[in-house]
């Protein structure tokens, strides 16, 4: 029998899509030997829908295509902003698991996550259909939700890995790009070049 294709997920906003989220896919797929990852950016996130995205859906699908286009093993999943709506992991997971049963699938999350993982849409089915990977900063103390059972605590225990990312994230680099200031550092090249080229985050 053939080895199962093992594969990636790693959701967000991705407004903007930055060094940091490529970092945390790349470690994740090589720690965890993975054959390719899949970025799926959200249309809305369920915890975001108050503060919507300042890009359109449309426009951080694009940023995150130009972020990844020249990496092989990294890929784009539009099925979040084409269905229109809340985007929850679980029907993305279900999603892929129709066309692709044979696949085998992982979370990539980052360590702050973990601390609101179960107040996801069915975090416990979630669990059973796909391995979370959880990127660690050195000196940070490793998080366990109160509400895993013994057994989902084992299983969040086998995918903490060293991220060796720096930290950063989308609000620091919108602040940034609204100021003018040099984000060269921060954000893919053609993904800079694109947000300069359609004016995007000018205004918070």
């Amino acid at each position: 029998m053939a080895t199962p294709k093992k594969v990636g997920l790693l959701g967000g906003t991705f407004d903007p899509i930055h060094i940091a989220h490529l970092q945390l896919a790349l470690e994740a797929k090589e720690y965890f030997e993975l054959d390719e990852v899949i970025f799926c950016p959200a249309f809305l996130s369920p915890f975001k829908e108050n503060r919507p995205p300042m890009a359109s859906p449309e426009e951080r699908l694009e940023m995150v295509r130009l972020a990844v286009q020249d990496i092989d093993f990294f890929r784009v999943l539009d099925y979040e902003v084409i269905n229109k709506k809340i985007s929850y992991t679980i029907e993305t997971l279900e999603y892929l698991h129709r066309q692709h049963p044979a696949t085998k699938y992982f979370l990539i999350l980052g360590k702050d996550v973990i601390h609101s993982f179960f107040s996801w849409k069915e975090p416990h089915k979630l669990l059973e259909m796909a391995q979370p990977l959880i990127g660690e900063r050195g000196g940070q103390e490793t998080f366990m939700p109160s509400q895993a059972s013994a057994k989902e605590k084992e299983i969040l225990q086998k995918g903490f890995f060293k991220n060796h990312s720096i930290e950063v994230s989308s609000t620091y680099l919108r602040e940034r790009l609204a100021k003018g200031v040099y984000c060269g550092h921060l954000i893919p090249p053609k993904v800079l070049d694109y947000i300069v080229k359609h004016r995007l985050y000018l205004t918070l």
